[in-house]
């Protein structure tokens, strides 16, 4: 009967370092280089390159880290709340800019179309409406200039 040696992944290598770290004692595992592929484990490689690599045990958490985890959890819980009300200020204002632009084709395509009008009066007036018609003309290409600067 043959028994293998488990080999991990960077992320159980990770996990294991984690847990070995939380033990009283220092841990040794074992990077393992076959064929150009890295794998790590509890034991030397059968065959390959072995690297031994020693865990030493985790301090004990002080006080002061814990202190100092908790001040930085609640300054990223106030960095996550202003973070959130910036986009949701940034989205609001986006939506303003939106409907002030759809506003301003809309009064421009008004304005166009008047001026159209205007135009098509002064064309066809009779001598008693010429001055009249010309009038609204200019007065109909001032407000589209005024707004739409066009």
């Amino acid at each position: 009967m043959t028994i293998t040696t488990p080999r991990f992944s960077g992320t159980a290598l990770a996990l294991l370092l984690a847990l070995g770290a939380s033990q009283a004692g220092a841990q040794t595992i074992y990077k393992c280089v076959v064929n150009g592929s890295i794998s790590y484990g509890q034991q030397p490689c059968a065959s390959g390159v072995s690297t031994e690599i020693t865990v030493p045990p985790a301090r004990p958490v002080s006080a002061d880290d814990k202190a100092s985890l908790e001040r930085q959890k609640q300054e990223l819980a106030k960095l996550e709340q202003q973070r959130m009300a910036r986009e949701s200020q940034e989205a609001s204002d986006q939506q303003q800019a939106s409907e002030a632009a759809t506003d301003k084709r809309k009064n421009c395509a008004a304005l166009k179309l008047e001026l159209k009008w205007a135009d098509e009066n002064a064309a066809t007036p009779s001598t008693a409406q010429a001055a009249d018609a010309k009038a609204q003309l200019q007065r109909a290409q001032q407000r589209l200039q005024q707004a739409c600067g066009s």
